[in-house]
Parts: structure tokens; C-alpha cells; sequence
């Protein structure tokens, strides 16, 4: 049993409270398989479904190589932008430039209405003059030169979206603050970008990790090989990332349709039990397409949970050993892991999670130690 010690902002060290990613690998689980498991020599670390970059991140302070791969162009992003020293100097030009660009207004900047993504929902989540600040900033990412700054500014921009919206702050999923006034994008761009140059100030100069564009559900590099593989998949009924993150990924140019529909298969706002089945399918396909990656004697560590729909708990953590038992990857169960979160989460995951009416959550996540034969 290992209990994570620390709130969700101590563990926002370095990179990590880059942008707020519901469902997010905790630090300390990534650190601790890291520092114990990883060798370096036998190749980098790597992360199948890697989210927010936490173990690039923790990889890049502990100088070891990482590769993390993503089915979301957002996260891939983000990711990277998480790993990446940029010259202080340069950023804060970029950023003087940017204040004098939202300082001229929307109606100097030129036809700004491409930059407003195309979605029945748009007025209802932002008003007209945010989305024409959010318009302009957009057409001033489109013209950074530098890639790593460009790059920076669309991350921040991502990282900004929802304290630009008229959502309630710190939930997955998107509720409607009538109490939310208009706000002025600039400032809050800004200090993003700031934020993010801080948070890189303890990532090492030599880049040591990198995010890639990969479906986990199809087999990976032939070249690729490691000793170490972290897998933390989306829970089931918990968050489809292609929906809480939709207007992360419009307003970045992203598109959330096309992400959709290879994602894992979950319940995510749909509530049916049934479909556990194909959630396990997609996850059994992803460890299949893992394990050639591993050497012998290699780790993978899949975290993941159990949960509750309509009071009936989903033991999904089972129904996955059973199938890694009957298909034979060959993988070896080492250990199983339980972790109890220190502080619950005030949000619609934690509601997944409870058992019952109680407070908390009780549904303890599962680290499952695999060692390949």
C-alpha cells in the first residue's frame, strides 16, 4: 500500500502545474519507478498514454531519457513544451510584442473570425469580446517565427481557456457559472507563459525526453526498446480527454472529432456498465503492442482504478488481469499496488470514485508491477 503524501499543489514542482490535467499521473509514482527500476543503459523511459508529460518531466529532472507517446496532439504539446528550456530573453520579447498587439484592439488586427473555432457552443461558453481577444491572440501565435516559442504560446494559451470561459474553475467537466464575468485574455496569457518559464528553470539544459504522435493501441517503434514502460490510461466512467479538453484543442486548432474516435473506449458520461468489455479490449490492445517494447526482465507499470456506475462497483482492475492471464504477453505479475490518495479530489472524478453517499474517495487506485519473462 503506498500513500501519496502532499497536496495536488506540492506536487506542482517544475513543469507540472504547466496546465491543469484532470486525471493526472502523480509525480511521486513516476519519480519513485523511475529512481528504483529504470536502467539507463538498456534505454529511455517510456510512457504510452503520457497525458500531461509527468513522467517526461520527472525523467528530464532526473536526467534519464524518455519518450512519451500520445493519441491527443494536445498532450503531445503540451508535453513537450513541458521539457523544453527556452531563452528567458526571447520569451519576454515575444511577450512585449504580444501586449502590443492586443493593445491595438480586435478591430486593427485585421479579419480575425477564422481564428474563432466553428462550434455550436461557442457563445454559450465564452462571450462575444472573449473570443475575439482569444481570436486575436491566436492570429499572434499563428506569426512566431521560433518554434519553441510558438509552441510556448499555444500551450499557454490551452493552459488559459477555461479561466477565459464562463465555467466553474477546478472541474473536469465544463458547468455553467452564471456569476462569471468577461475577463481580459493578455494578463491571463501572459502570466501563463511566465508561469511555465519559471516552472522550466529545473528542467536541465541537455534535452533529455520528447513527446510523439502514437496510438498505443498500435505497435510502437521496432527501434524502440526500454527496461521501463508506465501506462496510467483514462479511468473508466471517469474522462474522455478529447471532450473536457474540447475547447483546449478548438481554440489551439486542434481537432477533437479526430481524436475521438481511436481513443479508448470508456462510459464517460454515458453510464453503461456493459461497455466495460470494450474498454478492456482497447487496454489489453495497448499492452499487447507494449510488451515486444520490453526486454527481458523489463517493467511495465499500469496504474489504474476500479469504479462505481448507478452503486455498482466495475471491478475493471480484474477483469484486466484476467485477460493479461488468458492472453500471455508474456508478462509476470511482480506486484500489486494500491495507492491512497493523501487529499480527494473536490470534482466530478472524485463523484466517480466514491463509494456511496460517503465522503472521499474509496475506490483506491491499482498499480499493477508487470515483469516481462
Amino acid at each position: 500500500v503506498w500513500a501519496i503524501q502532499g497536496s495536488n499543489a506540492s506536487m506542482g514542482y517544475s513543469t507540472h502545474a504547466a496546465f491543469r490535467f484532470f486525471g493526472k499521473f502523480p509525480p511521486p509514482v513516476a519519480r519513485r519507478f523511475i529512481k528504483e527500476l529504470h536502467h539507463p543503459s538498456l534505454g529511455p523511459v517510456v510512457d504510452t498514454m503520457v497525458g500531461s508529460g509527468t513522467t517526461l518531466v520527472e525523467s528530464s529532472i532526473l536526467g534519464r531519457k524518455a519518450i512519451g507517446l500520445d493519441i491527443n496532439p494536445l498532450s503531445v504539446l503540451i508535453s513537450n513544451v513541458k521539457v523544453t528550456k527556452l531563452e528567458r530573453d526571447q520569451v519576454e520579447q515575444t511577450i512585449d510584442e504580444y501586449e502590443r498587439h492586443m493593445s491595438k484592439g480586435a478591430s486593427t488586427t485585421g479579419d480575425i473570425s477564422d481564428y474563432i473555432p466553428k462550434d455550436r457552443y461557442m457563445d454559450h461558453w465564452f462571450f462575444p469580446a472573449v473570443q475575439k481577444q482569444l481570436a486575436q491572440t491566436r492570429l499572434f501565435i499563428e506569426n512566431i517565427g521560433p518554434a519553441d516559442v510558438k509552441n510556448l504560446f499555444t500551450a499557454s494559451l490551452a493552459a488559459s481557456i477555461r479561466s477565459c470561459s464562463r465555467a466553474s474553475n477546478n472541474l473536469g467537466r465544463m458547468f455553467l457559472d452564471p456569476a462569471i464575468e468577461p475577463v481580459d485574455v493578455c494578463p491571463i496569457i501572459v502570466n501563463r507563459v511566465r508561469k511555465i518559464l519559471v516552472g522550466l528553470e529545473e528542467i536541465p539544459d541537455e534535452k533529455y525526453s520528447e513527446a510523439r504522435l502514437h496510438n498505443s493501441m498500435e505497435p510502437l517503434a521496432d527501434d524502440l526498446s526500454s527496461n521501463l514502460v508506465i501506462c496510467h490510461p483514462p479511468y473508466f466512467n471517469v474522462y474522455k480527454f478529447s471532450s473536457i479538453f474540447k475547447f483546449e484543442m478548438l481554440w489551439t486548432g486542434f481537432n477533437p472529432k479526430e481524436v475521438r474516435i481511436d481513443e479508448v473506449r470508456e462510459s464517460f458520461k454515458i453510464g453503461k456498465p456493459e461497455r466495460v468489455d470494450l474498454y478492456v479490449e482497447d487496454l489489453l490492445k495497448s499492452v499487447r503492442n507494449t510488451a515486444p517494447t520490453l526486454v527481458k526482465g523489463g517493467w511495465l507499470i499500469l496504474m489504474m482504478g476500479d469504479t462505481t456506475i448507478h452503486e455498482e462497483r466495475i471491478n475493471t482492475t480484474s477483469l484486466i488481469l484476467r485477460g493479461l492471464q488468458s492472453a500471455d504477453y508474456g508478462l509476470t505479475l511482480d506486484k500489486f499496488i494500491i495507492r491512497v490518495p493523501k487529499h480527494t479530489e473536490a470534482s466530478y472524478a472524485a463523484a466517480q470514485r466514491r463509494d456511496g453517499d460517503q465522503v472521499g474517495v474509496k475506490l483506491f487506485d491499482h498499480i499493477l508491477v508487470l515483469r516481462k519473462r
